[in-house]
């Protein structure tokens, strides 16, 4: 990865709502990755506008432009593996959503 190193989570997940812990590092690995293949189409001499991409958390209609949307969704509290007081397991889906406006005309 030019770049750099993929970015990690420096924090333990252990306490309620660290979902959006999660949310923003999976926003950082992407910003990275982007920024890396504007990086690597300028070394190729390729037109570094085609990774003009926007990054968006929790939007609900992201199809105005090039973006890539991070949604959180179906936060599930187990029951069985919870108490009221300090421990709450729970299982969630984060969503990727990746919109492009492109050109029809091809060189």
């Amino acid at each position: 990865m030019l770049a750099g190193t993929v970015p990690m989570i420096e924090y333990l997940l252990d306490e309620p709502n660290t979902f959006e812990i999660v949310l923003n590092s999976i926003e950082k690995i992407i910003f990275n990755e982007i920024e890396n293949q504007v990086k690597l189409s300028k070394i190729n001499k390729k037109d570094s506008k085609n990774w003009d991409i926007r990054i968006l958390k929790e939007c609900s209609n992201p199809l105005d432009e090039s973006v890539v949307n991070i949604r959180f969704d179906q936060n599930n509290y187990i029951l069985a593996h919870s108490n009221s007081v300090d421990r709450h397991h729970t299982e969630g889906t984060y969503h990727l959503d990746c919109n492009a406006l492109v050109s029809a005309i091809y060189p």
